[in-house]
């Protein structure tokens, strides 16, 4: 049995658990898809994953979300819909992809920061990075 084939049957196995520490291990499985380029990027299994690590993060604590913002903020193929649900979330989720993604467009940052109003820090970050509006 190939090794991506055992891989993707561990993730199915943790998929199946509902405890906190096998969706930990999941969404570190999913993402390790992605930053080992197991999966290619605009394909229907990136589009599948992820789902599934938007789905995850949905559901996890914050320092989970944290740790996904900062493995993928410099990941030139990760997903940008997680990369845009990642910098809607609290700062110390947000602040890692806010600052560091270049997958975040013009209308994604004004969207972040008018859902978010002036004065907020996600705000602060989101006009002081780099990449931010067109910089």
């Amino acid at each position: 049995m190939s090794e991506s084939l055992k891989t993707l049957q561990n993730l199915v196995t943790l998929a199946e658990e509902p405890s906190s520490e096998k969706r930990r291990e999941l969404l570190e499985g999913v993402a390790d898809l992605f930053l080992d380029g197991i999966i290619a990027p605009n394909s229907r299994e990136m589009a599948l994953a992820s789902d599934i690590l938007r789905h995850i993060a949905a559901t996890v604590e914050e320092t989970m979300r944290a740790e996904l913002s900062e493995r993928f903020a410099d990941l030139e193929g990760a997903p940008p819909d997680l990369i845009r649900q990642l910098a809607n979330d609290v700062i110390e989720v947000a602040g890692p992809v806010l600052m560091r993604s270049g997958l975040l467009q013009d209308p994604d940052l004004i969207a972040i920061v008018e859902s978010i109003g002036t004065g907020a820090p996600a705000c602060d970050h989101a006009a002081a990075g780099d990449q931010c509006c067109g910089q």
